[in-house]
């Protein structure tokens, strides 16, 4: 068995998905891409694997009592109070370029969307929400000989 090599990428694009909550509310959620892994002695497609984050912000005017405290994934779970329809108003893939020469784009839906009883510290209403991720990914052809990586230097600041 071979361990996964990590493949440097770059973002084509990765725009903001908006839905209409059945309340009113607008749902922006995107896709953030961070990581990307290939199993080099696996010829199939989905040898690729990948980490990401996913981004979620609903626009309301709705408030309720702030919270001070900061809740975990699994006390948010606990506390869905009911399902809120949506409708969807854009959803666009992501589209990503590898430095193997793959194309790689990744559709992100939203599936469900829960309200729960809980604020955050201004007072916003906290949703739980579930997404889909469908990848696809196009091969450079075969003994395509790729560029190499141009390297890039990355000044860190610390504050």
């Amino acid at each position: 068995m071979s361990l996964p090599s990590f493949l440097d990428f770059e973002v084509v694009k990765e725009p903001w998905n908006r839905y209409e909550l059945a309340e009113g509310s607008i749902l922006k959620t995107r896709l953030v891409l961070t990581k990307v892994t290939k199993d080099e002695q696996d010829t199939r497609v989905n040898a690729y694997s990948f980490d990401f984050q996913n981004i979620a912000v609903v626009l309301t005017g709705e408030r309720g009592q702030p919270s001070s405290k900061s809740f975990s994934q699994e006390e948010i779970r606990a506390a869905t109070a009911k399902e809120i329809q949506h409708q969807t108003i854009s959803e666009e893939p992501n589209e990503y370029s590898v430095n193997d020469g793959a194309h790689i784009r990744i559709k992100s839906s939203v599936y469900r969307v829960t309200k729960t009883s809980l604020f955050d510290k201004s007072g916003k209403p906290i949703y739980w929400i579930d997404f889909n991720q469908i990848p696809q990914i196009k091969r450079p052809p075969v003994g395509e000989t790729l560029p190499s990586p141009v390297p890039r230097t990355v000044e860190v600041q610390n504050d």
